[in-house]
């Protein structure tokens, strides 16, 4: 399971020192740290996926599957919550009727 909003804001704000409010601030501060660490507000795939995640692949999350005979390419789009978060065959369908 990837991690929430409130886990990447602490990400984030164990990073930037207290004191920086505005975006000059912001920047003068990120361009100072650049230089010793390029990657430093970089979340790794570690830090966005939970423990209990561990086993997810992509094996979970086929790029074909057959139903009624047919075999389809799928797409996946995730959005938690979102009616569109789901697995989709593309689908060029014409109505007969």
């Amino acid at each position: 399971m990837l991690v929430n909003d409130e886990l990447i804001y602490g990400f984030y704000d164990a990073l930037i020192p207290d004191g920086i409010w505005t975006g000059t601030g912001f920047g003068r501060w990120y361009r100072d740290e650049q230089k010793k660490n390029d990657e430093l507000l970089f979340l790794s795939r570690d830090d966005l996926m939970r423990h209990e995640a561990a086993g997810v692949t992509t094996d979970l999350f086929p790029k074909r599957m057959t139903m009624s005979g047919i075999e389809m390419s799928l797409t996946y789009h995730f959005e938690p919550g979102a009616r569109r978060a789901m697995a989709s065959p593309p689908c060029r369908c014409r109505s007969t009727g």
